[in-house]
C-alpha cells in the first residue's frame, strides 16, 4: 500500500471541495493508501477552518471528516522532525513551510503531494501531483 505525506492545501482542499484531493482522500478512508499527516499540518488545517469558518462552506462536515483521518492516519509528532527545521528552514524560500519540509526529511513515504510552487522548485524525488498519484493507483 503506497505511504502519501501530504501538505496542508490538499488536506483542506479535499475536505471541502470535489476533485482529485477528496477522491485521494476517500482512497485513503477506504484504506487503498496509508495517509501520513505531519502535526504541524493538522495544526494548521484546524486553525484554518476555525478562521475562516465563514469563507470555507460547511465546517462541520470538514471538521468530522479531519476527525476521522486523524484517527485513521499516520501522524508525525513535531518531536520526530524538529531536528531537521534548520536544514529545513535553509531550503526553502517559505519558512512557513520549512515543517513540512522537515517532516519530509525525517518520514518514510512512497510519494508528496503538494500543490505549492515552492515544493516543485525543489524538485523533491517524492513529489507528485494529486491527479498523477491517483493515476498511479488506478483510481
Amino acid at each position: 500500500m503506497p505511504i502519501i505525506l501530504v501538505d496542508t492545501n490538499v488536506l483542506l482542499s479535499g475536505l471541502f471541495f470535489r476533485g482529485n484531493e477528496r477522491r485521494l482522500l476517500e482512497q485513503f478512508l477506504l484504506g487503498k493508501i496509508t495517509l501520513v499527516l505531519p502535526e504541524h499540518v493538522l495544526m494548521e488545517a484546524t486553525n484554518i477552518i476555525k478562521r475562516k469558518s465563514n469563507k470555507l462552506g460547511n465546517t462541520e462536515n470538514a471538521t468530522a471528516m479531519l476527525s476521522l483521518i486523524t484517527e485513521k492516519c499516520v501522524v508525525v509528532r513535531t518531536a520526530e522532525y524538529a531536528h531537521n527545521l534548520e536544514k529545513a528552514e535553509q531550503l526553502i524560500r517559505d519558512k512557513k513551510d520549512a515543517p513540512i519540509l522537515a517532516a519530509l526529511m525525517s518520514t518514510g513515504h512512497d510519494y508528496f503531494v503538494s500543490g505549492d510552487k515552492d515544493f516543485e522548485a525543489l524538485n523533491l524525488r517524492t513529489h507528485i501531483s494529486v491527479r498523477k498519484l491517483l493515476e498511479l493507483i488506478g483510481k
